[in-house]
């Protein structure tokens, strides 16, 4: 079966063409089973809503002496990693920038004392019993309950109405327990409510390492602006200056001392770039987008001569303006920008 492909504009004339990725199928389970897990399912009230309600809600909190005060920062980014995360468009870099600091922010709750899901604290007598179905508490000294409060005392408290769902979700030492939040947000193939759950945390890590990886075919077209700015970012690419000095080598694209910038320009475009290091880093800037980039540079003559005139500030090693013909060794006239734009 062909893999979906997505073409998609990122820039007036560029179209970036890539694999369909993987990261909003996992993102959509992920959503939906915890919309299907109501209050009754994790222990909680039912007006409390949903698990998805409910994390989001949870992680809006912000951290004790922290200068985020839940309306701005990674908080209030909450809905927008919602919509980042079910999103099939190219990526683009802000929006990385955007999901680094989320996770960022849930590392933070991972390791913080109180705030993390698996720490919510509780107390409880340290002995009780039933006599003739009636609570009696043994001690007045209390015992400290980590992650959910759904414990046999509760179930006792309650008198059968709230019972005990999964012991993994308590527990008496800090940093063991896995109730349902912490597993939302944390979990590993974790089971809830019938459901294996990869918590938020992994889907990010996930959809981080993918979008790194995804390999995206950049093709600038004859409706690329190609005004002296944008040359002058892509003769900063050596993949472009190597290709086009490669060009001048070619005694076919000359007649005479007269270089054939069209035909070089549809020679140019007739294969992809590969790319690699900086370069990469260079398109990704350039276009706003993350990923493996190829290029193909498919310009017409003045495009071709607008970024040539551009790669000697850019060359360590070679000079482009005092090329010579390979034919018949007189240099190449290259015109100033202003009469670029007018040809």
């Amino acid at each position: 079966m062909p893999v979906e492909k997505n073409n998609e504009t990122v820039q007036p004339g560029v179209v970036a063409n890539f694999k369909e990725y993987r990261f909003p199928k996992e993102y959509a389970k992920w959503a939906s089973d915890l919309a299907s897990l109501r209050g009754e399912d994790i222990g909680t009230k039912p007006s409390a809503g949903n698990l998805l309600d409910q994390i989001v809600n949870h992680v809006k909190k912000p951290r004790p002496k922290s200068r985020n005060d839940g309306n701005s920062g990674a908080f209030e980014t909450i809905e927008k990693i919602q919509d980042i995360l079910n999103s099939n468009e190219v990526f683009k870099l802000e929006n990385k920038k955007v999901l680094r600091r989320f996770l960022n922010e849930l590392e933070a709750l991972k390791t913080h004392e109180t705030l993390n899901p698996r720490n919510t604290l509780f107390h409880e007598p340290e002995e009780w019993d039933e006599v003739d179905g009636k609570l009696v508490i043994d001690s007045e000294s209390k015992i400290e309950i980590y992650g959910h409060f759904r414990t046999p005392f509760f179930e006792a408290k309650s008198k059968g109405k709230m019972p005990v769902i999964d012991s993994d979700w308590y527990s008496e030492t800090p940093n063991t327990a896995t109730p349902p939040y912490w597993i939302a947000l944390f979990g590993r193939e974790h089971s809830l409510g019938g459901k294996s759950i990869n918590g938020l945390e992994i889907i990010i890590k996930n959809c981080l390492n993918e979008i790194d990886s995804t390999p995206i075919a950049v093709e600038f077209t004859s409706g690329y602006k190609m005004n002296a700015n944008a040359a002058k970012k892509l003769a900063s690419v050596s993949a472009v200056r190597n290709a086009i000095s490669g060009l001048l080598k070619n005694k076919t694209l000359w007649d005479g001392s007269r270089f054939k910038a069209k035909e070089a320009g549809e020679a140019l475009g007739s294969k992809p770039l590969k790319l690699k290091g900086k370069d990469i880093e260079r398109i990704n800037e350039i276009l706003g987008i993350v990923g493996q980039p190829t290029i193909t540079l498919k310009l017409n003559r003045k495009q071709f001569m607008a970024l040539y005139s551009q790669l000697d500030v850019y060359s360590r090693t070679s000079n482009f303006n005092e090329r010579e013909s390979p034919v018949n060794g007189e240099k190449i006239v290259v015109k100033s920008w202003a009469d670029i734009l007018r040809a």
